[in-house]
């Protein structure tokens, strides 16, 4: 079965055991692309890619915390947390216009 899901509805995706998610704010499906795929097709004003496991939608962003180092602890609508790790920190905090 395939379906369409809006860019709006999506929170994240997320690589878990050998599967990729789709998160909504009320369900998650299972996703027939890595992260790497992904990235190179989802909309980069729209979606920024915050850990080797996790792209996120940044307008689901409900709030962000400062973490260990460089690091940021990102809060999801949906109620998920990510860690900005130290590799995709600086484009992250750059893509969402956050200073240092």
């Amino acid at each position: 079965m395939t379906f369409i899901v809006p860019d709006s509805r999506i929170t994240c995706f997320e690589a878990k055991d050998e599967y990729t998610f789709l998160h909504t704010e009320d369900k998650a499906y299972i996703f027939p692309f890595t992260l790497k795929e992904l990235e190179a097709r989802v909309d980069p004003d729209v979606f920024a890619r915050v850990h080797k496991s996790c792209i996120v939608n940044i307008e689901s962003i409900s709030s962000l915390h400062k973490w260990f180092g460089e690091r940021l602890l990102v809060k999801i609508k949906e109620g998920k947390e990510a860690i900005v790790s130290h590799t995709y920190a600086a484009e992250f905090k750059k893509k969402i216009h956050l200073k240092g």
